[in-house]
């Protein structure tokens, strides 16, 4: 019995893998001997994981490599909500990302693969530029415009971040780098999903890609009978089609910003004679004062102002401009006032400067005004300046300021109007009537360090007297880390201007008479004004002659320096030919209103 339960030799062999394996790897008679091909451990693993569970191992590959182009898609847009306090805006696969998948699906090879990450990369870049400019200016990014404002946007995150433009640029480079790492890394994942799975992994994903994609497009093209998928997104998409549609626009405005304008019969002769002081104030609009975060501040000091002006004999009335910009290029709300037309863009700015197109300051030069600019920001060569024909203009190195700089701020707005008076105004014992467009720029972000008003205007001097407050406060970088900090420092800082303007009339001592124009050029940036606060900007007229201002009361203009808070605006490129019609001669009246009636009957 215990020899049955004997193993035989050849069971016993039978039994041990390793025998096994020899007999098995032995020639037989007539065939060559099999190679036998020693498998890592580790690998023989890793293939039984997938072998066991292939729908879950390809499933996951799908995800992760979706996962990481959506991410990097929505993350723009959702930090740059974080930082104006907007709402996050609505997440889905952007459709560029399900035709990248569609295609390294169809086509595995590197080079697809490769294609595909170098187009999302780019569209990923044209996103974030988008993302930051609308939170920066309020709107969307042109690529074949806005590229010039690049060296302004480097200078500005020079001040305000102390990051040097060759290291922001250097990040900029790195981060564009390893977003296209990341976008073939997700990729790569998909591609090794429909190798590994073949057909049974590339069709399904192949037909669904597809539905999408036909479901999505014919929403756009029949808006009205298909619906749109929902978790899908082709708002990156759309940015590129807002790019074609700005180019088209752009040049069909060509010939009409370069045509030279038709001189107007009308000059404001009816002034008699008054001195016009234009002042442009950075960065003042409408949320300044009807914002609840700013204008328990602000109305305040405006009412201020009120009382000194009529103290020194002057009265106020205020209404509403909308600006063509927001958040920046204060210049093309120069240019739109003064040219009566509307400069909404660098584009368009260049337009209007290499044509012939009188403006208003060539209608005072006409009607015997002595043209004066103060633009203490320029602190570099402008010739484009000579386009407006100015008599004389006063830059950064022109006005005699020995003292600090204020971050951006090349001179405190206190000193900019005390050189107004020592330079033009005071000095003048004759001669013809001033015109003087001046550029207050305290209330420019980043909006710290912040001057305080020196009581004695004779203490000011060269301006070293401001080196005082000029360490006072929280630096650029800290504040704009935290929106809240740079909110209360925009206060902070046109509270300043609004002041140093009542000191200003406070001892104005000049019986000239004089009209007084003081408006915001755009609203503050998203970051200060939120989402949605739209364009208007304040306008106050002040004179110390009642009859220089009973024209804005007929534009619908209130009493005061705080305008009517259901008050309309008007576009700020109207201002030109409203000003002009208003302060002309009465046979001039009597002209363009006639000629008024006669298009209107010809319409």
């Amino acid at each position: 019995m215990r020899s049955d339960m004997r193993q035989s030799p050849a069971s016993k062999e039978s039994l041990d893998p390793a025998t096994s394996l020899a007999r098995r790897a032995r020639p037989r008679q007539n065939e060559p001997p099999e190679q036998v091909i020693d498998v890592p451990r580790r690998y023989r693993r890793r293939r039984g994981r997938r072998g066991r569970w292939p729908a879950l191992w390809h499933g996951g590959g799908l995800i992760l490599g979706l996962a990481i182009p959506i991410g990097l898609f929505a993350a723009p847009a959702t930090l740059a909500a974080l930082v104006i306090g907007g709402a996050i805006p609505a997440g889905g696969i952007p459709v560029e990302v399900i035709l990248a998948a569609a295609l390294v699906t169809a086509w595995p090879g590197g080079l697809a693969l490769h294609m595909a990450a170098a187009a999302l990369s780019a569209l990923l870049l044209l996103t974030a530029l988008d993302a930051a400019t609308q939170a920066v200016l309020g709107r969307s990014f042109l690529l074949a415009f806005d590229l010039p404002l690049a060296a302004s946007a480097a200078e500005f995150v020079d001040e305000t971040y102390g990051i040097a433009a060759a290291i922001f640029a250097a990040g900029a480079a790195l981060g564009a780098l390893l977003a296209y790492g990341l976008i073939a890394f997700g990729l790569g994942r998909i591609r090794g999903a429909a190798q590994r799975g073949g057909w049974t992994v590339r069709a399904p994903v192949l037909l669904a890609c597809g539905a999408i994609l036909a479901m999505q497009l014919g929403h756009r093209i029949a808006l009205d009978r298909v619906e749109p998928v929902r978790f899908v997104s082709d708002r990156s998409a759309q940015t590129l089609v807002s790019q074609a549609r700005a180019i088209a626009v752009r040049l069909a405005d060509h010939s009409f910003y370069r045509a030279p304008a038709e001189v107007p019969a009308r000059l404001p002769v009816g002034l008699g004679g008054a001195d016009v002081l234009l002042f442009f104030l950075e960065s003042y609009g409408r949320s300044s004062i009807e914002d609840p975060r700013y204008g328990p501040a602000i109305v305040p000091s405006l009412r201020g102002v009120e009382d000194v002006l009529h103290a020194q004999g002057f009265s106020a009335v205020s209404g509403w401009l909308e600006s063509p910009t927001l958040g920046g290029q204060s210049w093309l709300a120069h240019a739109s006032l003064l040219s009566g037309l509307r400069v909404d863009s660098e584009f368009r700015y260049r337009l209007l400067l290499s044509g012939e197109r009188r403006t208003l300051v060539g209608d005072f030069a006409a009607a015997g005004y002595r043209a004066v600019l103060l633009a203490p920001a320029i602190d570099r060569p402008w010739p484009e300046v000579a386009f407006y024909g100015f008599d004389r203009t006063y830059f950064s190195w022109d006005m005699g300021y020995a003292g600090p700089r204020y971050g951006w701020v090349t001179m405190p707005d206190q000193y900019t109007l005390a050189f107004l008076d020592r330079a033009e105004r005071r000095r003048r014992t004759g001669g013809p009537p001033l015109f003087a467009v001046t550029i207050l720029i305290s209330g420019h972000a980043p909006w710290t360090p912040v001057a305080e008003v020196v009581e004695d205007w004779s203490d000011i001097g060269d301006g070293r007297i401001f080196a005082a407050w000029v360490n006072r406060g929280e630096p650029p970088q800290t504040v704009w880390r935290d929106p809240e900090k740079v909110r209360r420092q925009y206060v902070r800082a046109t509270d300043y201007v609004i002041d140093v303007l009542g000191s200003y009339f406070r001892q104005f001592g000049d019986d000239r008479r004089t009209l007084v124009l003081l408006l915001g050029d755009h609203q503050p940036g998203p970051i200060v004004s939120g989402t949605g606060a739209g364009l208007d900007v304040p306008i106050h007229a002040v004179s110390n002659d009642p009859d220089l201002l009973r024209p804005f009361r007929e534009w619908g203009f209130v009493d005061g320096m705080v305008p009517a808070p259901d008050g309309g605006a008007r576009p700020m490129e109207a201002f030109r030919d409203r000003f002009l019609t208003s302060f002309a001669s009465e046979g001039e009246k009597k002209m363009a209103s006639e000629a008024r009636d006669a298009a209107v009957q010809g319409d």
